[in-house]
Parts: C-alpha cells; sequence; structure tokens
C-alpha cells in the first residue's frame, strides 16, 4: 500500500512540475517524503503498521492532488491519466467490488482474493518447499509485484496531456 502510495505520490508529483503547478507538485513530494520516513521503519519486515486508516489517508491526499491537478491546469492532464497514475488501486476497488457482488457476499467484507493476497499465498505454497523463504514472503510479494505497479504510472507521466492515449492505456 505504501510502495503504491509512493509511486502515485512521485507521478503526481513529476506531471505537476510539468504542468507549473508547482503547489501540488510540492504537496505531492511531502507526501512522498512522509510515506519514505514511514517505508524507512516499515520494509522488508513490517515492523509498523499502516492500516485503514493511513492507507484511506494517503488515498484521500492523492485523489485530492489529482483531481485539483486536472481541474487548476486547465486541460493539460487528462483525467484518463489519473487513473493510469492510481490504476492499481482503483482498479484493486472495481474489481472487488464487482467479485463480490457476483459471488452474492458483502461489498464490505473483507476478502483475500486481492492480487498482492494471490501472489503472497503463491509464495507461501513455494515456501514450504524452501522454508528460508517464508521470512522474506511480504517483501518478495512487493518486490515481485512493483514491475505491475511500475507502468501505469509511468504511462501517465509519458502521456499525460494526450487523453486519447491515455483512454486507450487504462
Amino acid at each position: 500500500s505504501s510502495g503504491v502510495g509512493l509511486v502515485g505520490a512521485l507521478g503526481c508529483s513529476v506531471i505537476a512540475f510539468q504542468v507549473g503547478a508547482e503547489a501540488i507538485g510540492t504537496i505531492a513530494l511531502i507526501l512522498s517524503a512522509g510515506i519514505i520516513g514511514f517505508m524507512i521503519f516499515n520494509f522488508p519486515f513490517g515492523w509498523i503498521f499502516l492500516g485503514d486508516t493511513g492507507a484511506y489517508l494517503i488515498g484521500f491526499v492523492l485523489a485530492w492532488l489529482g483531481i485539483t491537478l486536472v481541474e487548476t491546469t486547465g486541460g493539460a492532464v487528462s483525467p484518463w491519466a489519473l487513473i493510469l497514475l492510481f490504476f492499481w488501486p482503483l482498479a484493486d476497488v472495481v474489481f472487488a467490488v464487482f467479485r463480490r457482488l457476483a459471488s452474492g457476499r458483502n461489498m464490505f467484507e473483507p476478502d483475500r482474493l486481492h492480487l498482492h493476497s494471490i501472489a503472497n499465498r503463491g509464495l507461501q505454497v513455494l515456501a514450504r518447499r524452501y522454508p528460508g523463504l517464508e521470512r522474506w514472503r511480504n517483501p518478495l510479494t512487493t518486490l515481485m509485484l512493483l514491475p505491475l505497479f511500475l507502468v501505469p504510472p509511468v504511462m501517465a507521466i509519458s502521456y499525460y496531456g494526450n487523453s486519447v492515449i491515455c483512454f486507450l492505456l487504462v
């Protein structure tokens, strides 16, 4: 969660500075610094817990920064670029809602069918064969999924001003 938030905050900052929205870029950098401070104590073994409140705070600030960036730059930033920038958290929520509705489950009940949970369980199965892997399962899950989490924001930074390309990439 903090890694995806960091990528989103840094991407928002890069785009903001490119379009001359220095205040938004600066706030995004401050958020990035806070997330990095958390990650220093948390990665790789999770000594402190971000929790729902921390994740919601990061998500709220990023959503606020993104919407403000689109609204204050006179069309220089496509709304579709924001969807790319924050693709994984948005996709995770949308798929969780559809998955739960399709199975007749309560939309607000937790489950273990998120991409990171599935990857983590795959490493758990692998750790049965290689017990030394168990201690590293959570950080390896993060490193394994990192390329997937980076591609949409990199595309958003590359094409933030072109709505058609951003739409097609989404």
